[in-house]
């Protein structure tokens, strides 16, 4: 078994793993703000600020990743929820 550490959060939860190690999955705060993320090694990031998406949106959990690193997340902006998959540049 190997801890991949929580992310900056008080409580975080992995939902998928790539081929290549990269760990999908949400982190909550002490205020209960959700957000989508990603890791690998040692670093972690908020799969929102890698998006082009409007500032009211929120992406809110990261379920899986595929082989291409295509991620499926779920997302909100007011009382809409969408679930979007999110596929790299290049």
């Amino acid at each position: 078994m190997t801890d991949i550490a929580r992310f900056v959060s008080e409580e975080s939860f992995a939902d998928g793993i790539s081929d290549t190690g990269q760990v999908v999955g949400e982190a909550h705060n002490v205020f209960d703000s959700r957000r989508a993320m990603l890791g690998s090694g040692e670093t972690r990031c908020d799969l929102f600020e890698m998006t082009a998406l409007p500032p009211h949106w929120r992406l809110f959990s990261a379920r899986s990743i595929n082989a291409a690193n295509q991620i499926v997340v779920n997302g909100f902006s007011g009382s809409q929820t969408h679930a979007f998959v999110l596929i790299p540049n290049g």
